[in-house]
C-alpha cells in the first residue's frame, strides 16, 4: 500500500499510507477495521468517521502476497485476528498469512468498487518509484508450501487467485 499512495501522491492525488489525506488513504485496516474500534483505530481515529469512501482492492500474485504477510508485527495479527475468526494464534506464521490472504481479500473484493492487480501499475517503471517501497525482507514460498500446510486452504487460494487473474504455477 505504501507502493500506491506514494505513486498516487506522484500524480498530485493525496492519498497517503494509513493516514486519511485529502483525496483518502491505502490502509489494509479500511477495509474492515473503522467499523470495530480497536487499540489500532484508536492510533487511528480517522477511520471512524470516513464510512462512505470507494473502496479500491488491489491484489498482488498471492504467494508474493502470502510470503510478505508473514511479515505483519503482533500489532498486526491482533487487529486481523480480532475481526476474522479463522486467523487463529496458535496456528503456524505460514497458515495465518494464507488465511489471512484468503478471508482477508474476500472481505475486500465484496466492499470495492474495483479490483485491479498491482502488478498491472508497473512498479518497476512507474516514476521511478521501483518495488523497494514498503519492502520488507521475507522467505519465498511456493505453492508446494501452501498444499502442505493445508489443502482445502490452498485450494480457495488458487481459486481466488484465478478469479484475480493469477494462472496458478507449480513454483
Amino acid at each position: 500500500m505504501a507502493f500506491t499512495s506514494a505513486l498516487l501522491q506522484k500524480l498530485g492525488i493525496d492519498v497517503k499510507h494509513e493516514v486519511m489525506g485529502e483525496d483518502g488513504m491505502a490502509s489494509w485496516t479500511a477495509t474492515y477495521g473503522y467499523r470495530q474500534p480497536s487499540s489500532i483505530i484508536t492510533k487511528a481515529p480517522h477511520l471512524l468517521k470516513h464510512e462512505d469512501f470507494a473502496v479500491l482492492h488491489q491484489v498482488r500474485e498471492p504467494l508474493a502476497a502470502i510470503a510478505s504477510i508473514q511479515t505483519f508485527g503482533p500489532m498486526s495479527w491482533v487487529f486481523a485476528s480480532n475481526r476474522e475468526p479463522h486467523i487463529r494464534d496458535g496456528d503456524s506464521l505460514l497458515l495465518r498469512a494464507m488465511t489471512y490472504w484468503c478471508y482477508w481479500n474476500q472481505m475486500a473484493e465484496a466492499r470495492a468498487r474495483l479490483t485491479y492487480q498491482v502488478e498491472q501499475l508497473d512498479p518497476d517503471n512507474a516514476f521511478g518509484l521501483g518495488m523497494a517501497v514498503n519492502a520488507r525482507p521475507h522467505r519465498s514460498v511456493s505453492w508446494h508450501d501452501l498444499v502442505a500446510e493445508n489443502t482445502e486452504l490452498t485450494a480457495q487460494i488458487r481459486a481466488i487467485s484465478a478469479r484475480y487473474g493469477y494462472g496458478a504455477t507449480d513454483n
